[in-house]
């Protein structure tokens, strides 16, 4: 998953390089407004989980900046590239075993801890991408733009 990950965001920088600024921050009447704070939000999730998969207190950005993580289409390009190396990397190293364990963290949103296995953290954390990435896919091709296949199943092989 973390080198699905990976291809479908690459998919996506494909279109967000040669697309204005304009529309990528263009309201297009979706839950985070524009493709810009879409993809804004799963990097700001992704830098999350993945500060707690390894162990870090937070991912050094405020839950209110969530859709406003990158001022710019480089700059998301260039944080979420170092973000998915750094997802493989630890996809890499995870160990089955690994899953059992808790994963404990304190919810702004729920204003309280929790505690989960991290088998349903990462299910999670790779469901949350697809989910928002499927939004992003509906806004390009609701612009006319011609999308990769998001299909498990035809990913190139390494």
């Amino acid at each position: 998953m973390s080198r699905y990950n990976s291809w479908q965001n690459n998919s996506l920088k494909s279109h967000v390089d040669v697309m204005a600024e304009a529309d990528l921050r263009a309201d297009r009447g979706v839950f985070f407004r524009s493709i810009t704070e879409t993809l804004n939000h799963i990097l700001w999730a992704d830098l999350l989980w993945v500060a707690r998969f390894y162990g870090g207190a937070d991912s050094g950005f405020e839950a209110k900046d969530h859709t406003a993580v990158t001022s710019t289409k480089e700059e998301w390009d260039r944080l979420r590239s170092v973000t998915d190396r750094r997802i493989i990397e630890w996809a890499d190293q995870l160990k089955p075993v690994d899953l059992a364990q808790t994963v404990s963290w304190y919810s702004a949103s729920k204003d309280r801890d929790i505690s989960k296995s991290l088998s349903m953290c990462v299910v999670h954390f790779f469901n949350h991408q697809t989910h928002h990435r499927g939004q992003v896919h509906a806004m390009l091709t609701g612009m006319g733009r011609k999308t990769m296949d998001t299909d498990l199943v035809f990913m190139p092989d390494d």
